[in-house]
């Protein structure tokens, strides 16, 4: 036979390892990387510590859910900064940019406060209406913004950008809390976003 530190001549037989068996598990030995037992027999939690760590881990998605709560003025607020950047789609050039970076860095400083007061920041929707409320939303206020492009670019009275500025303000200040309270059921575990 072949050792480990010589290739197997042709027609010689080579070491195989045996079924079940770690060939690399040599590798792998040091302190602490050695298994103690046997692999085969991994300890199963009895019936009460699995119920008791679901209930765990249930209190913890009901604990993250109770702590996604938005404040009072973080719609109001957000209305108003969509409305503000509908309405700079039909101001000149320089004063557009300067009126979204301010929008830009007030959306920055809300969420900074959010997080700094609440501990918490969800990333993104979980469930799918919590997804359809963000992207419906969204979907109105790009569409009220490119109506104020075309208010713009079709030379009628730039007041008219009061309409879709209304109307996107409105979308979020009516799915702001929906989108929050979809996304604390679904947080919580209750399917459908039902609160």
């Amino acid at each position: 036979m072949a050792s480990d530190s010589q290739p197997a001549r042709p027609g010689e037989p080579v070491d195989q390892p045996k079924v079940g068996t770690d060939p690399d598990r040599e590798h792998r030995s040091g302190p602490g990387l050695e298994p103690e037992g046997d692999l085969d027999q991994v300890d199963q939690p009895t019936p009460a510590q699995a119920r008791a760590a679901l209930e765990a881990l249930e209190w913890d998605n009901s604990k993250l859910a109770r702590r996604v709560a938005t404040p009072n003025w973080y719609h109001p607020l957000m209305a108003v900064i969509v409305a503000v950047f509908v309405i700079a789609q039909v101001m000149p050039t320089p004063v557009f940019v300067v009126v979204t970076a301010v929008g830009v860095a007030a959306l920055g400083n809300m969420v900074t406060v959010y997080r700094q007061r609440y501990g918490v920041l969800a990333a993104g929707p979980v469930g799918a209406k919590a997804r359809w409320l963000l992207f419906g939303s969204m979907g109105v206020y790009l569409l009220a913004a490119a109506a104020g492009q075309i208010i713009k670019l079709a030379h009628v009275p730039h007041w008219w950008v009061l309409a879709p500025a209304v109307i996107a303000s409105g979308a979020m200040l009516i799915a702001g809390p929906r989108y929050d309270n979809a996304l604390r059921a679904e947080l919580g575990g209750k399917p459908g976003g039902a609160a």
